[in-house]
């Protein structure tokens, strides 16, 4: 690994070396973990004693030791060095003593223990948090040229409001950005957890891996880029369909999960069962919208072009036609928002 630092002695420059994108399940091997409920659970799956991630970051230590000889005090400095400078040493330092001592003949069962344990209390008597592990191991991984594989599945319930906080998502996310600097990570999920992810927390993913998974939906969809798609569907689609006011009620999901009624009891789509399944094919055969999940489960997703169609809509007749009893609910007021990438709603 080669570092480059300026001459007036600033931080070393050390650029990612990892990857982070959606995949499907059996796309890729590597070091898989199953539905981590949150980064405290995600770090124990990685980073216990015995788990393959320690080696890999034995391996990159030994790398950057290497590259300075061994030298104990050059080995210290570069780990100080290549350590983002918004972030304190590990554990206050004693990471990277550890680490040197293991590296030098020491008791290395001592800083696997150690890495096991950050994020928490440790044997050291010093409790720990998830910068302690972005500043030390990961940082680490991100500087040496080993880059492992990691899998994690997401569960299908990660939105589910009863199991998993926001707060706890957030962290979760943001460990698995950090793990991506360093690793290879692939993250497996559902079309709809996807979607989620996208319209809750945007702002905690790379805009390249948001794209990509835009572009994932819109193929699994059978999607088809450009303007064609908005255009045929308020050309063939009379704007006094009714199919436009079931996609103004998928469109409405944002950010609380509580909007996700079910279609077929939603007040405002004042028809039967029969006439909703007629609106859901329109929009399906109008490439609009497509549905995932199991026959009993299932969620109606709103493409790309879906969304854009109803903008386009809403552009050409205005608010006032075509909207019903959607006037008196207010929805117009959320049909002026602007319109996330990809919504859906629960069937």
């Amino acid at each position: 690994m080669t570092f480059s630092a300026e001459e007036d002695g600033s931080d070393a420059i050390v650029p990612d070396s990892g990857s982070l994108r959606f995949a499907s399940s059996t796309e890729t091997i590597g070091t898989v973990v199953r539905e981590p409920m949150s980064a405290s659970a995600l770090h124990d799956a990685l980073f216990g004693v015995d788990e393959p991630l320690q080696d890999a970051l034995f391996a990159a230590a030994e790398e950057l030791a290497a590259d300075v000889d061994g030298d104990r005090v050059a080995f210290a400095e570069r780990l100080d060095a290549i350590r983002d400078p918004n972030m304190d040493a590990s554990v206050g330092g004693a990471f990277a003593e550890e680490l040197i001592d293991g590296l030098a003949g020491g008791n290395r069962f001592r800083v696997r223990r150690l890495l096991a344990q950050l994020g928490s209390n440790t044997y050291l008597g010093v409790r720990t948090g998830f910068e302690d592990i972005y500043a030390g191991p990961m940082t680490l991984l991100r500087a040496a040229d080993v880059t492992p594989t990691v899998v994690v599945t997401l569960s299908a319930d990660l939105f589910d409001t009863d199991t998993v906080r926001r707060e706890t998502r957030e962290t979760l996310l943001e460990y698995v950005t950090e793990l991506a600097r360093g690793c290879d990570v692939r993250l497996v999920a559902t079309g709809r957890v996807q979607t989620r992810l996208m319209q809750e927390h945007r702002e905690l993913l790379p805009a390249g891996v948001i794209e990509s998974a835009a572009a994932r939906l819109r193929e699994a969809a059978g999607v088809v880029d450009g303007d064609d798609v908005v255009a045929d569907a308020l050309a063939t689609i009379d704007y006094t369909d009714s199919a436009w006011n079931v996609l103004r009620v998928i469109c409405e999901g944002r950010s609380d999960s509580a909007r996700y009624a079910a279609l077929r009891s939603d007040s405002r789509l004042d028809f039967g069962r029969s006439r909703l399944s007629q609106c859901l094919s329109t929009l399906t055969e109008a490439d609009l919208v497509f549905t995932e999940g199991p026959q009993n489960d299932k969620y109606a997703i709103a493409t790309p072009a879906g969304t854009a169609a109803l903008d386009a809509l809403e552009d050409d007749i205005g608010l006032q036609s075509g909207l019903g009893d959607f006037e008196s609910e207010g929805v117009s007021e959320t049909l002026q928002s602007k319109v996330d990438p990809v919504s859906y709603t629960h069937l």
